[in-house]
């Protein structure tokens, strides 16, 4: 291209889909220009954001959307705070780290639901695989031990640990090897997207080279002519 300013792709919202998105992208097709459009700033350097001590005072930063819901029936009509993440990475950025897949019947019913298996639980089992290096077992099965997102394991050494396990299994819950196999009901180790002390998240695990970043900018209109994007 010979504008700058002209991409072969534009991914509109630098979250977690976004980064993985353009990187799978330009991976593939590294002749191709990929532009990245993120309202928030990239922080992939920042200690807030790296640290798993600093996690939990991240809530109404600037790296937060604090969305609220509308009035939940249920909730005796109260509005809950829906926090986002609004910065490079999205959520994977912002949240406390814990990596759990739903159970399996969720995701089954969302095939079911639109009529399409690729959104069932084994249509979405390669997409997990291949986005995470599991720390525990070796079920090439349910897991993958390649990927992107280095996961952890059994680093929290707190004195009550093993106590509160065997307090929660005398009373009947159920011990559960691998709370990320479809099935997460149970005692299970937590898994967690920490690595070598600091935060695995798409913006720094996804390739992102050679994507042109455009951080603090929103976008105001998509015009479309003739049913197509010009």
């Amino acid at each position: 291209m010979s504008d700058d300013m002209t991409f072969d792709y534009i991914i509109v919202g630098g979250g977690l889909c976004g980064c993985v998105v353009a990187a799978r992208i330009k991976n593939s097709f590294p002749d191709r220009t990929v532009a990245l459009v993120e309202t928030g700033s990239d922080a992939r350097k920042s200690p807030d954001i790296l640290s798993p001590s600093r996690a939990f005072a991240l809530a109404g930063t600037k790296y937060h959307y604090t969305n609220i819901t509308t009035p939940q029936k249920h909730l005796n009509y109260r509005s809950i705070p829906l926090a986002t993440g609004r910065t490079l990475g999205g959520g994977s950025a912002v949240n406390y780290g814990a990596w759990t897949r739903g159970d399996r019947s969720g995701y089954d019913e969302w095939a079911a639901t639109v009529g399409d298996e690729r959104w069932s639980y084994n249509g979405m089992l390669p997409y997990f695989k291949r986005a995470e290096t599991y720390p525990l077992l070796q079920d090439k099965n349910n897991h993958g031990y390649e990927g992107p997102i280095h996961l952890s394991s059994g680093g929290r050494g707190y004195p009550l640990r093993d106590h509160v396990r065997d307090a929660m299994l005398a009373v009947g819950l159920p011990f559960n090897p691998d709370q990320n196999c479809g099935n997460p009901h149970g005692v299970s180790p937590l898994v967690e997207s920490w690595h070598d002390g600091e935060r695995s998240f798409a913006a720094n695990t996804y390739d992102l080279k050679g994507v042109k970043l455009f951080m603090d900018s929103q976008v105001a209109t998509v015009i479309v002519r003739n049913k197509k994007v010009p």
